[in-house]
């Protein structure tokens, strides 16, 4: 999760090698119905708003670092920064508004 002001949001962390190379990628899914890192959920929101005849946008949001220490304090600075113009940038209204 990613701490932001009073709330978090529930992002997965997942770290990728590609040759020599070890990044850390931190991600999740925005939906008119709410916030999920779960691919699952992701289908069920969608799912339930095309059974209400409402648009089904999904915000996908990636950030991405390298996998050390220096990198990590970066990200989750970047990303506690960075998530509330995130929201502000969405085509829909997140419940609960923008963070």
């Amino acid at each position: 999760t990613i701490p932001i002001d009073n709330g978090e949001i529930p992002a997965s962390r997942l770290y990728v090698k590609y040759g020599e190379l070890l990044r850390v990628v931190d991600f999740w899914y925005i939906t008119a119905h709410g916030e999920t890192s779960n691919d699952y959920m992701l289908k069920f929101y969608t799912m339930i708003s095309a059974l209400r005849f409402k648009p089904t946008d999904v915000a996908f949001v990636r950030f991405v670092a390298p996998a050390d220490d220096a990198g990590l304090a970066q990200l989750d600075q970047f990303e506690q920064a960075m998530a509330k113009q995130v929201y502000q940038l969405l085509p829909f209204d997140p419940p609960g508004g923008t963070l």
